[in-house]
């Protein structure tokens, strides 16, 4: 196999997976969008002393945010539950 072929293979590997992660994103940008979408109702959120409005889409997406923070900064209580 000459050297060229090799990196033509690779290349091509290269292409492939480049693709499939585009692909990947955009399938995740169109569920995103719909999700949002289809979530555009208005709820009052409550913490504490502070209030705000926001559809239910971005409420859920900062409480998913911010679980992943937690579970991320804090990995031992995520093994004991």
């Amino acid at each position: 196999m000459t050297e060229s072929l090799r990196q033509e293979q690779h290349e091509s590997r290269f292409a492939a997976l480049l693709r499939g992660r585009v692909i990947a994103a955009l399938v995740a940008v169109v569920l995103f969008v719909v999700f949002v979408l289809e979530n555009r109702r208005t709820v009052r959120v409550d913490l504490f002393f502070w209030h705000a409005n926001t559809s239910i889409a971005w409420a859920l997406i900062v409480a998913g945010i911010l679980g992943l923070i937690a579970g991320l900064l804090f990995p031992r209580l995520r093994r004991l539950l």
